[in-house]
């Protein structure tokens, strides 16, 4: 019973089943392999997976992506009035944009999450131009 699509990033591990009992019986066998090694699963929930950075939604065209926060994300980073450099608050958003603007599989998608991007560090006190001087560095992606 092995899956059709099968990803590896350290310790985390994508599978695509055709069904639920060929799921059920590769974990079951994966998880008989050593005592001390447990592996658990995450099944995708109303069409749409977490899996690392990313939330995959499946949509009638295939599967899109995009940026995924964990619930507990509380959008706090380094605020504008503090003394860290100003080079070092510019590589934070920069940072967070160039993350999105890789896993984001549409243009409509990346600019929705440049967008909460900027929001958030707006609420973190940043300055307006400051953030969209950071988003004006990103080409439009080809889609």
């Amino acid at each position: 019973m092995l899956p059709q699509i099968i990803c590896r990033c350290v310790d985390d591990i994508f599978c695509t089943f055709d069904s639920k009992e060929k799921m059920d019986q590769f974990f079951y066998n994966l998880n008989k392999v050593h005592s001390n090694v447990s592996f658990s699963k995450e099944v995708e929930a109303d069409g749409q997976l977490a899996y690392l950075d990313v939330l995959l939604t499946k949509t009638e065209n295939g599967i899109e992506s995009t940026t995924y926060r964990k619930n507990t994300h509380t959008g706090l980073y380094n605020k504008w009035e503090s003394l860290s450099p100003l080079q070092y608050k510019k590589f934070i958003v920069q940072s967070l944009l160039h993350r999105s603007y890789e896993i984001c599989s549409s243009y409509q998608l990346i600019h929705k999450e440049f967008q909460n991007i900027k929001s958030c560090f707006l609420s973190n006190g940043y300055l307006d131009w400051f953030i969209d001087k950071q988003i004006k560095i990103f080409p439009n992606k080809r889609y």
